[in-house]
């Protein structure tokens, strides 16, 4: 699958999701058919179709005989994405593992419903974590009609969640979601990469990158990849939580 990723960018939002299903999933989904391979990564068969031939396959049966013929070591996507980037991966910095971490994990397991805002360049990071959140069991949606945000913000309830991610963490449709939910006493977690961002400062809790403030104008390079880090360390967060109140209840 290495030889695949300088496709990733390329690719739609369910697209990503699909690929990144096959990514950390190769042996099992070498053994799908289309139907099976669409329905694991919660996506259509029309999505997989459109991702075998970018990906530069005539056809379903190709893709499955390169799958079962590709023995690289699978890596997960931060480590696929800086191989090609020539980056290296970042530091765990202390807000990653700080009681931050653990208060997250516990608001998605408490969760209700969660709702994840996004924008531009964010979207895919956002997809990514909906996608993430969904192989776990948890009910969440990222709204890609931002155009509702404010709608959205002003309606949910107390028992739901809203994650927000912005890498300035000054993102202005997000910024103002996160001051509304504030107002109304919603529990928000913000995905940020400069400290003291006013997303920061509205949010109930924030995890950080602590990126240099020049280096987030776009979602490119080092950003983007702390930014996807970051959601898997917040996933690792989610697992721990779990694990912790299975532990409890036994």
């Amino acid at each position: 699958m290495e030889q695949l990723i300088t496709y990733y960018d390329n690719l739609t939002e369910r697209e990503q999701r699909a690929f990144g299903y096959v990514y950390l999933n190769q042996r099992s989904a070498a053994k799908m058919k289309k139907k099976e391979l669409a329905k694991s990564a919660l996506v259509s068969k029309d999505v997989i179709s459109s991702l075998i031939r970018k990906l530069g396959f005539d056809k379903y049966s190709s893709f499955i005989e390169f799958l079962n013929n590709d023995d690289e070591r699978m890596l997960p996507i931060r480590h696929r994405a800086m191989k090609v980037l020539e980056v290296a991966p970042p530091k765990p910095t202390a807000a990653q593992q700080s009681g931050i971490l653990r208060k997250s994990g516990k608001a998605i397991c408490k969760a209700r419903f969660i709702y994840i805002l996004a924008e531009g360049d964010s979207r895919p990071v956002g997809s990514y974590l909906e996608y993430l959140l969904l192989t776990l069991g948890i009910k969440c949606l990222l709204m890609r009609d931002f155009s509702l945000a404010d709608a959205l913000t002003r309606a949910i309830s107390s028992d739901e969640l809203l994650i927000l991610i912005s890498p300035s963490g000054e993102t202005p449709g997000l910024v103002d979601a996160a001051r509304i939910a504030r107002r109304g006493h919603v529990k928000t977690i913000s995905l940020s990469a400069i400290p003291g961002s006013r997303i920061a400062r509205y949010s109930s809790l924030n995890l950080c990158c602590k990126l240099e403030q020049e280096e987030t104008g776009e979602l490119g390079g080092n950003s983007r990849m702390d930014m996807l880090y970051l959601v898997e360390t917040l996933i690792d967060g989610v697992q721990r939580a779990r694990k912790s109140r299975s532990n409890h209840s036994d």
